[in-house]
């Protein structure tokens, strides 16, 4: 037996069910609609393959070259450089992440007085190793 009520208790708050639809889907639910997305994703993936690294200016004198050629150079150490190869599940063109790869290298063999570098072994996932070199002055 209930003596007194303290107001109505609903999950719609006096709303009606289809009232509630109606206001979520005015106001939640305002999405853009799909073509203005999808022509977006289109249009943005070229620019998601581009590379944005720039090559520094010390990075420009730094060389690529094989072991063989560097047999009388000053080694200097080791740089790993990594890169994303895939954008979501979309695989990056190998070319393009071997030319980001190299150009991080260079700026990183730079940073390190060096003028050449030689990669240790293939590009595995977005990720290789370089030998870093300096041929001209030992």
């Amino acid at each position: 037996m209930m003596l007194f009520r303290l107001g109505r208790v609903s999950r719609y708050n006096g709303r009606k069910p289809w009232q509630v639809n109606t206001i979520y889907r005015r106001l939640v639910m305002q999405t853009v609609p799909f073509r203005r997305v999808f022509l977006t994703l289109v249009l943005a993936a070229p620019l998601a393959a581009c590379s944005f690294v720039e090559l520094n200016p010390g990075g420009e004198k730094v060389r690529v070259l094989s072991l063989a050629e560097v047999g009388r150079c000053t080694s200097l150490g080791r740089v790993n450089s990594n890169t994303k190869a895939t954008l979501g599940f979309i695989a990056r063109g190998k070319e393009s992440v071997q030319e980001e790869i190299y150009t991080l290298s260079r700026n990183s063999a730079a940073a390190m007085n060096g003028d050449t570098i030689v990669p240790l072994g293939p590009l595995i996932d977005g990720e290789q190793g370089f030998n870093v070199y300096r041929c001209i002055n030992p």
